[in-house]
């Protein structure tokens, strides 16, 4: 049974190492973006401070998408490697005992073969229920986490959408904004559409 302690401590180290690299390279393309400016001239009745402003407001509804966006991927990622962390524990279990795993996830029925032959095996009696609990519980905490990192990424999608959403909108408006031949009455529907989309990005 050494060698198999063994065996598990390098492999977690390398899985410790894999998720390090993953966390670092794995980000989410943040948006390229104009700067904000603040060299609008007044439109008629509409100042330039006022143009600025719902620029700047613009701007801190995109990153706070940006941050929301990323925090969900963040958590998403988390979820799915605990997952697979506990999923590896329990196959490295299952190779000790001498029982295959067909695929990368134990089955319910893989499972249930390697708890029964852990009751039956050449385990010390005083060992075997807290191998049998262990393999139950991390098999649930798997499940649960693996439907949460789903759910967390189907989040991150959507402030990704949003991202994407106030990102045109920003960039219509300025370049609206900088027509020539633009109106005060329109430059005013503009600045009313941005901090629209910017409320309500969808």
């Amino acid at each position: 049974m050494r060698i198999f302690r063994i065996i598990g401590i390098l492999l977690l180290l390398i899985l410790v190492a894999w998720i390090a690299v993953a966390f670092t390279l794995d980000r989410m393309a943040g948006p390229e973006l104009l700067g904000i400016g603040s060299g609008f001239t007044a439109i008629g009745h509409v100042t330039g401070e006022q143009i600025n402003e719902a620029m700047r407001e613009g701007h801190a509804s995109l990153l706070k998408e940006v941050d929301a966006r990323n925090a969900w991927h963040r958590g998403a990622e988390i979820a799915g490697w605990i997952s697979f962390a506990l999923t590896a524990v329990i196959t490295l279990i299952a190779g000790a005992q001498g029982q295959p795993i067909a695929g990368a996830e134990p089955t319910a029925e893989e499972r249930a073969a390697l708890i029964e032959k852990i009751q039956r095996g050449v385990i010390p009696e005083s060992r075997r229920p807290r191998l049998v609990l262990l393999i139950g519980l991390f098999a649930a905490i798997s499940s649960v986490l693996t439907a949460t990192a789903s759910r967390l990424e189907v989040q991150a999608q959507q402030h990704n959408a949003r991202v994407g959403t106030i990102q045109k909108a920003l960039e219509m408006t300025r370049a609206r904004l900088t027509s020539a031949n633009i109106n005060e009455q329109e430059a005013q529907n503009a600045l009313e559409s941005l901090r629209e989309t910017c409320i309500h990005p969808d």
